[in-house]
């Protein structure tokens, strides 16, 4: 290395660096990122308003559908109706359990098994019947013959099945099915509709009457001597 290419480190100078040679360049990059955030603020708003327009587009669509009065909808007379049928049903079943809990309640006085009535009684419907049923063949139970045991079976056997049936409505054309709790065997019965309960409240209330008949044989019968 020849004299002239060596350079004295003490020919340098240090240069003396003003810090406020960068507050410039550090506020154009706070303004920037200032500017940023709030574009992005901006733009998320923008999308949330947006959002919520559309929601409230949706909602006012969706009522304007569900109270369409163009549309259809089921007569509430028919769950009226049925409603009613069924009440009146189970009101005429009830009255012919309680007869049938009377007339039993004779029968077995006359036939000296007072002591078996409560526990039958707490068996339920099907074991009065039964009850009844071998009641009749006694010749002396001459109050309880000819009662119609099986039709009174077949009155509880719809009773049972309409306490526990769901009405399940079409909505639209009012057409209903009886659902059922449970898989049933008589699925003609999910169709029962008003008219037939109350044919068969009509059938309920002749077999109260029969009844009738058989409690006024007790009641009015001599005292013995």
């Amino acid at each position: 290395m020849s004299k002239k290419d060596w350079i004295d480190p003490s020919d340098i100078a240090p240069r003396n660096i003003d810090p406020r040679e960068y507050e410039g360049e550090r506020d154009d990059d706070e303004d920037l990122e200032a500017a940023a955030e709030a574009e992005l603020e901006a733009a998320l708003d923008a999308a949330v308003e947006a959002r919520a327009e559309r929601e409230a587009e949706l909602a006012d669509e969706l009522r304007a559908d569900w109270h369409d009065e163009t549309e259809p909808w089921a007569d509430p007379e028919i769950q009226k109706g049925y409603q009613a049928a069924l009440g009146e049903f189970i009101v005429t079943f009830n009255r012919l359990d309680a007869a049938l809990t009377k007339i039993l309640r004779f029968a077995l006085g006359d036939a000296g098994k007072l002591g078996l009535f409560s526990q039958i009684r707490a068996q339920g419907y099907g074991a009065k019947l039964q009850a009844l049923e071998l009641l009749q063949i006694s010749p002396s139970m001459v109050a309880i013959h000819g009662l119609p045991i099986d039709e009174m079976r077949k009155i509880a056997a719809i009773r049972n099945f309409l306490a526990h049936a769901h009405f399940d409505q079409n909505p639209f054309d009012g057409t209903y099915e009886l659902i059922p709790p449970k898989s049933d065997k008589r699925p003609s019965e999910r169709h029962l509709k008003e008219a037939a309960i109350r044919r068969w409240t009509e059938q309920a209330d002749k077999v109260c009457f029969s009844l009738r008949h058989s409690e006024a044989h007790y009641v009015f019968r001599p005292a013995p001597k």
